[in-house]
């Protein structure tokens, strides 16, 4: 199993524990406070939807891109932060605070499945040439329309037919440089809609959908040099630090760098059984 596909096995188990065991927990809640049964019926909903697609992504390899694993730990982080507000629920979280992180699983589901339907399926490219696989691209289609609905399907899919190009014995179509940098524009315009505002001399950073755990240090920015400091747009959002992360998504000095470095193995030291 590659590097890539362990990842997305690993990303996916986590998730899928994560949401049966909110989806135990919450038909438990029901029980323990019928008043709020409406809420956690529309949570247990959301659940069941997000499995779905994860279970999609697990049987498709062809939907196992970077931006979907990203995906997929962002829908994780949520549902454990759902977790923890169940268990929490009667002390000093109410049915206010279940709506607010369901509203947010939800938004995290859709961004997962826009991931899902931008994933650049069958396509490769070498030094060679750049070819899409029609036949990944068309059983992973179905797959995915069978989950998602009809009007949800793979973008991709979509792109090649309006090229209108016939594939060769093998099933796969050649891409011509144009033809990729039109692609990878849809990807960026469709995710990042802002974007198209701008001109495309000018220098964008757009950071989304970050996740860090335990006891890492995620560094999203320049560090010592502010090389963001000639950018015109930077867009920032979905981050998720989780446990004793540190997680920094702005320049900064050597100085502040240093002293996360200090805080992070202080921490860690700590953490360790002493004798």
């Amino acid at each position: 199993m590659s590097d890539k596909a362990m990842e997305v096995t690993l990303a996916a188990a986590r998730a899928s524990s994560v949401l049966n065991a909110v989806s135990d927990l919450i038909w438990t809640a029901i029980d323990v406070y019928p008043s709020l049964k409406e809420k956690l019926q529309s949570l247990a909903g959301e659940i069941n939807k997000a499995k779905h697609v994860v279970d999609l992504i697990r049987s498709q390899k062809g939907l196992q891109t970077s931006g979907v694993v990203a995906g997929i730990r962002m829908l994780e982080s949520h549902g454990k932060i759902l977790e923890s507000d169940l268990m929490s629920l009667g002390k000093n979280k109410d049915g206010n605070s279940l709506k607010t992180i369901g509203e947010k699983l939800k938004e995290a589901r859709k961004s997962l499945i826009q991931y899902i339907r931008l994933a650049s399926v069958g396509l490769a490219k070498d030094d060679l040439a750049i070819t899409v696989d029609t036949k990944v691209v068309k059983s992973t289609d179905e797959a995915v329309k069978k989950i998602l609905g009809k009007e949800l399907g793979l973008d991709i899919a979509l792109f090649l037919a309006r090229l209108k190009r016939n594939p060769d014995a093998k099933g796969k179509i050649r891409l011509t440089e144009k033809d990729y940098e039109y692609w990878t524009r849809h990807q960026t315009e469709i995710a990042h809609p802002e974007s198209t505002t701008l001109s495309t001399e000018v220098k964008t950073r757009i950071v989304v959908n970050c996740l860090a755990r335990d006891q890492s240090i995620q560094i999203l920015g320049a560090v010592g040099v502010d090389l963001w400091a000639s950018i015109a747009f930077i867009k920032i959002e979905g981050l998720v630090s989780m446990n004793e992360a540190i997680q920094i998504a702005v320049p900064i000095t050597l100085d502040v760098f240093q002293k996360v470095l200090d805080t992070q193995s202080q921490r860690i030291a700590a953490s360790r059984p002493k004798g």
